[in-house]
């Protein structure tokens, strides 16, 4: 069981690289999922090894370069480069989201191309993730869709589930799960409290919290995982703000500490 947990780099995006290994190992993992940005020691397969290696933690996943951060260009070009880092990094999954916020079009165009991606990107695996509720970046104020439910998802080979995702969506988790049990292979694990987007009043947001900090019944999640025997990776995935990271090192190792707890303990 202890092989299928993984840490985030994105739960301490704020913190720099070398400092997110070392306190994954002192917070007791031994898997991490790196989360490329614009900083080049995030996208050095290079010096990433070395911090793997120094520290006896194992690079298990990659996500691809999201578009927020303005680098590797387009959606093509962002998985182009991130399909040759996570081959360079030698991972076992890879993963790309479903849905873009910004690219209307993006949607269908990954459903269209999913078997090129995963022939590319062979012997990594990619898992494609699901989507909150969407929204047009031109027109925030238009009413939210419930595209990706389980029924949208069933159309990819490879699934990650993202919990929060599934809560912003105002989606069940087990149902969720259940509809795509065979082929989900990987979890981003968090909490959630939905509450309304301050700058796009018809969209939720998407908040990424510490196990028992929002709504979701992770408890009875984790139990149900367990008793389905699911074999996959759970990734934790948090925002630094949920584990107090801006209260210095201590405190995020703490907090980290108890999110791996909270999934062993329920996950068992």
């Amino acid at each position: 069981m202890k092989n299928q947990i993984a840490l985030s780099s994105g739960s301490l995006y704020t913190y720099g690289l070398n400092r997110f290994f070392e306190i994954a190992k002192k917070s007791g993992y031994s898997q991490i999922e790196i989360c490329p940005d614009s900083r080049f020691d995030t996208q050095d397969p290079v010096y990433i090894k070395k911090l793997a290696k120094q520290n006896k933690v194992k690079v298990i996943g990659l996500h691809y370069m999201m578009e927020f951060f303005g680098v590797w260009g387009d959606h093509k070009s962002r998985i182009e480069k991130s399909t040759n880092l996570a081959k360079k990094l030698k991972v076992k999954y890879l993963v790309i989201h479903s849905w873009e916020y910004s690219d209307p079009k993006y949607d269908s165009w990954i459903l269209k191309n999913q078997k090129k991606i995963i022939r590319k990107a062979e012997p990594v695996k990619v898992v494609f993730e699901n989507s909150t509720k969407s929204y047009d970046m031109e027109k925030p104020d238009k009413p939210r869709t419930n595209r990706f439910e389980a029924k949208e998802m069933e159309k990819f080979d490879n699934i990650l589930m993202d919990t929060s995702h599934v809560g912003t969506a105002e989606l069940n988790l087990i149902d969720f799960f259940d509809t795509l049990a065979d082929k989900i292979n990987y979890i981003h694990f968090s909490d959630n409290n939905p509450k309304i987007h301050k700058d796009r009043p018809n969209s939720l947001e998407d908040r990424h919290l510490a196990p028992g900090k929002g709504k979701l019944p992770l408890e009875k999640f984790l139990r149900h995982l367990k008793k389905s025997g699911y074999k996959g990776i759970i990734s934790i995935e948090l925002i630094p703000d949920s584990i107090e990271a801006e209260k210095g090192e201590k405190m995020a190792i703490k907090n980290l500490q108890k999110a791996r707890e909270f999934v062993e303990k329920y996950f068992s």
